[in-house]
């Protein structure tokens, strides 16, 4: 925590309790990462599908770069929506570091992606098809599991902040 914002927020407390003006920092600084609205049940398929389409149009198109690349930018632009439309339907976009319980949930989740990427080349190798739907199945299955375990997180990250 930043010394200046922690003697500024000690100020304003009226009776001084550092401990109490510690936690309302700390609840503050979680709550863009543990108030969120549901995910909708099509985000983990609609995820799988992207996933999917990145391999195919590597897959089919890597040859035909008149093709792959608008349809790889399209895939990319695509994201940014993404991003965009979950800033508005949060209503906040979490900003620094997560809190420590949810920090665990995405190391797993980006080593998983790292294996998840290293099986979907190898499969590649033998077959473009055969890896996007590895990709699309794993990608679904992996986000469930992600959100599964991020929703564990924000349990104990409001239990440990009251």
């Amino acid at each position: 925590m930043n010394w200046k914002v922690l003697r500024m927020l000690s100020g304003m407390e009226s009776n001084g309790n550092l401990h109490e003006t510690l936690r309302a920092a700390d609840r503050a600084a979680a709550a863009p990462w543990v108030d969120y609205p549901p995910t909708p049940w099509w985000h983990y398929p609609c995820f799988g599908l992207w996933a999917a389409a990145m391999v195919v149009t590597y897959g089919a198109f890597h040859d035909h770069v008149v093709v792959f690349l608008p349809c790889y930018l399209a895939l990319i632009a695509l994201v940014g929506v993404y991003i965009v439309w979950q800033r508005r339907r949060r209503g906040v976009s979490p900003y620094g570091w997560p809190p420590r319980e949810v920090r665990v949930v995405c190391g797993w989740y980006l080593a998983g992606y790292l294996v998840l990427y290293g099986i979907v080349v190898a499969v590649m190798v033998w077959s473009w098809a055969c890896a996007a739907a590895v990709a699309f199945a794993a990608s679904t299955a992996g986000l469930v599991w992600f959100e599964a375990g991020y929703a564990r997180a924000v349990r104990r990250v409001r239990s440990r902040l009251g």
